[in-house]
């Protein structure tokens, strides 16, 4: 659904077809707020081991993949819009196999080495984590490859840029948004509404 199609189904929401009591950047602000609340939901589920663990449909749109290659060090930069890391493989030299990364937080030393299903018994970890704007690892690299699929930050919704989520999440969003701009009216019972209208869109396409 394009952006002019969000604001005039809002719009028929709020009974109002021109800005007036809501100007257009009121309602472009709550469409951007209500895309970042079902991001934020589905990224939820998808972190807490909802639905199989599998990265939910709505967040397909988001994934991306950097390649660093010729790495030497213990760090690469994250890439710009980055938000969330799906997976990490890595090889740790020219012609090494690629193993997976196992993210971990970066107090937890003591499960550094005990946690890789992947690597043989007596092997070293392979494990990464995130902090200040890198991903770390556990080895140093020698001019080895580093492979990463992420989700990056959803693009803002503008008169320019439509919603880059699927069409079937525009009705969760502009219930979202309609909710958020009645609330500015203090119609409290329309914006609750519309509210619980939201919650059960986002429940029911989480499971797609």
């Amino acid at each position: 659904m394009t952006t002019e199609e969000m604001i005039t189904r809002i719009r028929s929401i709020l009974d109002e077809r021109e800005a007036g009591f809501w100007s257009d950047a009121e309602v472009l602000n709550a469409l951007n707020d209500a895309q970042d609340e079902v991001v934020n939901y589905c990224l939820f589920v998808f972190t807490s081991g909802g639905v199989d663990s599998r990265l939910p449909l709505l967040l397909t749109p988001l994934q991306q993949e950097v390649v660093y290659e010729a790495v030497t060090g213990l760090w690469v930069t994250l890439p710009e819009g980055f938000m969330y890391p799906v997976s990490v493989k890595c090889a740790i030299s020219d012609g090494e196999e690629e193993k997976p990364c196992v993210f971990k937080s970066p107090g937890a030393n003591h499960f550094y080495e005990e946690d890789n299903h992947w690597l043989k018994p007596g092997e070293k970890n392979l494990y990464c984590y995130i902090t200040g704007g890198k991903l770390n690892f556990s080895t140093t690299i020698n001019n080895g490859t580093v492979k990463m699929l992420y989700l990056k930050k959803a693009d803002r919704i503008t008169n320019e840029n439509d919603c880059l989520l699927p069409d079937n999440a525009s009705g969760a969003i502009i219930a979202a948004a309609a909710s958020q701009l009645l609330e500015k009216d203090k119609q409290y019972e329309e914006s609750g509404a519309l509210y619980a209208m939201f919650t059960a869109k986002i429940e029911k396409l989480i499971l797609l």
